[in-house]
């Protein structure tokens, strides 16, 4: 059984209900080419103690998960769409030179923060709840997922490389194009979506979320096709 590895995901919204999804490289060997939210796994650098203390100044400590998910949801959303939700205003182009150091790992994310004199505000996260991928998995992970809106004055943007594209869609907009076959959203992701779309304005979402934790949830890869695990391991080849 492969080991866990602790994640977040980024649910990001417009104030008129859109959101921000990403297209995974196909190139990639975990759900290349499917669409997911902004997210990844949590980094030891996650646990920096400068960070834990900016993060805990708006995003009082929650028993049902550590700040760690809260930096790793900071550092990956500021990774894949260049925002970085902070009290200060930067100017564009410092952020994009910041983030272009982070990726190609001249920095560090707290040394990034520490560069541009900025004050990381996680105050506008939602927790959402949780998933964990099914013990059949060949990669699993832990993610916790969290619903941010767009703060004012930045942009999303996908610059290319683990993830191929980015865009803002609404709910309703996403699930008809999978239903049409056209694209691949990972379970999760759609699992999330649905939610969103059938309670706008984000009312009430966090507690239907929170009551599919289950330790197999759905897994609809197409429309009414879905991955069922068998009870028992299969006997082996002839």
């Amino acid at each position: 059984m492969s080991r866990i590895l602790d994640a977040t995901a980024v649910v990001l919204m417009r104030e008129n209900g859109e959101i921000f999804w990403v297209r995974r490289s196909p190139e990639l060997s975990f759900m290349g080419g499917f669409y997911a939210f902004p997210g990844g796994r949590v980094d030891r650098e996650d646990a920096d103690p400068a960070l834990i203390e900016t993060v805990e100044k708006t995003h009082p400590p929650n028993e049902r998960y550590d700040l760690r998910f809260v930096t790793c949801a900071l550092r990956e959303l500021f990774e894949e769409t260049g925002v970085l939700p902070c009290r200060e205003g930067v100017e564009p182009h410092r952020l994009r030179s910041a983030r272009r150091a982070l990726l190609e790992k001249r920095q560090t994310f707290s040394g990034i923060v520490r560069s541009l004199g900025v004050t990381l505000d996680a105050g506008g996260f939602r927790y959402l709840g949780y998933r964990t991928t099914p013990p059949f998995s060949p990669k699993r992970f832990h993610a916790h997922f969290f619903l941010l809106f767009l703060p004012p004055g930045q942009e999303a943007e996908v610059w290319p490389g683990e993830l191929a594209e980015g865009e803002w869609i609404t709910p309703r907009g996403a699930i008809e194009r999978w239903q049409r076959g056209e694209i691949l959203v990972a379970p999760p992701t759609l699992s999330a979506i649905e939610k969103l779309e059938r309670y706008p304005g984000t009312r009430g979402i966090e507690e239907h979320f929170q009551k599919e934790d289950l330790p197999v949830p759905r897994i609809e890869l197409r429309p009414g096709i879905y991955m069922l695990p068998p009870p028992t391991p299969p006997p082996p080849p002839a």
